[in-house]
């Protein structure tokens, strides 16, 4: 009868889950199966596991808990950055952000094995001890004019304003009622003994302010040493290096005995910048991170890692005292200009210009 009740249960397995099958193999067994009965029900239960996984798909790809990006098969990573490549993430982030990036969990023995990989890569890098650590200072005079529009926002302008001045225009009983008040307000005057200025309505007047040009001497005469020019636009304070292979860069030290690198960007500022120049840094951290190498190994070490900070000018302008050793010239360029002077220099510091 138990075999019987087996054969019964093997024909309809395709068809209902694996704990039906379990419910249904027990009931027909009298709910005290047998040893042959119990590994009947276990064969069934993995046969039913089987048959529902092909239903769903391949049993080898895992089933998407969140929608995420990406594939959902994950092969054997060499690199960390063969991950971040498949699944198009940033080279920077860390391996523990990886699943909040692509939004959906990770098999653990693929966590396992990323985690293992980032251990070793960050063993195998080389340490800062090898890098010659400089800090540059982004030295930013902020706009100090509006830019102006374009001829179509310019038309568009214009037309608001007629719009608002013939809505703002005053009713015929609004002007009497005006007119009546500044009469009663010169008997009142005259009638103290006092002398006021007439308060004259500006609306249908000519003004008499005239603004200054937008264009200044600095401009005309093309100074670049002087923050008064291209005052639509941001400038940034570049600095020319002194001895044989001078290059024109950002004000730059090398790292010494400070506390952090903050205090070497002030020491930076101290050094070129008078101390009546009030400067503002932006942020207690780096904006960038630039390597070089050297050709060959100097004094056992490979190459350069300069760390950039962020500065706004306060004052309206800037007395600028270069050191004789360090520096030679320096100028106020715009983020156009800065290719002028060293384009692969200008296509690295414009990362972090707006």
């Amino acid at each position: 009868l138990e075999c019987f009740c087996l054969v019964c249960v093997v024909a309809i397995c395709t068809t209902m889950q694996a704990g039906g099958l379990a419910r249904l193999a027990a009931a027909l067994c009298g709910g005290r199966p047998s040893g042959c009965a119990a590994g009947g029900v276990r064969l069934l239960h993995a046969t039913a596991s089987v048959s529902i996984r092909r239903k769903r798909g391949s049993s080898h790809a895992p089933r998407r808990k969140w929608r995420g990006l990406g594939p959902t098969s994950y092969a054997s990573y060499e690199t960390t950055n063969d991950f971040r490549s498949e699944f198009k993430l940033d080279r920077h982030l860390p391996v523990s952000c990886f699943e909040e990036a692509i939004g959906r969990p990770l098999p653990k023995q693929v966590m396992d094995q990323l985690v293992a990989l980032e251990h070793s890569e960050a063993t195998a890098a080389v340490p800062n001890e090898a890098w010659r650590i400089e800090v540059a200072v982004s030295l930013e005079r902020y706009q100090r004019l509006f830019e102006l529009p374009d001829e179509e926002t310019a038309r568009w302008l214009e037309f608001r304003d007629k719009i608002n001045i013939e809505k703002s225009a005053l009713l015929m009983a609004e002007l009497n009622h005006d007119k009546k008040r500044e009469a009663e307000e010169k008997l009142r005057i005259a009638s103290e003994g006092r002398t006021r200025g007439t308060n004259t309505s500006l609306m249908g007047a000519e003004s008499t302010f005239t603004p200054a040009p937008r264009r200044t001497a600095a401009d005309e005469a093309n100074d670049r040493t002087s923050t008064n020019r291209k005052l639509d636009e941001k400038l940034y304070l570049i600095t020319k290096t002194a001895g044989g292979d001078s290059t024109w860069r950002m004000p730059q030290v090398v790292y010494g005995s400070e506390p952090s690198l903050r205090a070497t960007a002030e020491r930076c500022i101290t050094e070129i910048v008078s101390p009546e120049t009030q400067v503002y840094f932006v942020g207690n951290f780096p904006v960038l991170c630039s390597t070089a190498t050297f050709p060959s190994e100097q004094d056992g070490l490979i190459g350069t890692k300069t760390f950039f900070f962020r500065a706004a000018l306060i004052s309206m302008t800037a007395e600028v005292n270069l050191p004789a050793s360090a520096y030679s010239e320096y100028a106020w360029v715009s983020k156009d200009e800065l290719a002028e002077y060293d384009e692969g220099y200008a296509d690295t510091v414009t990362a972090f210009m707006p």
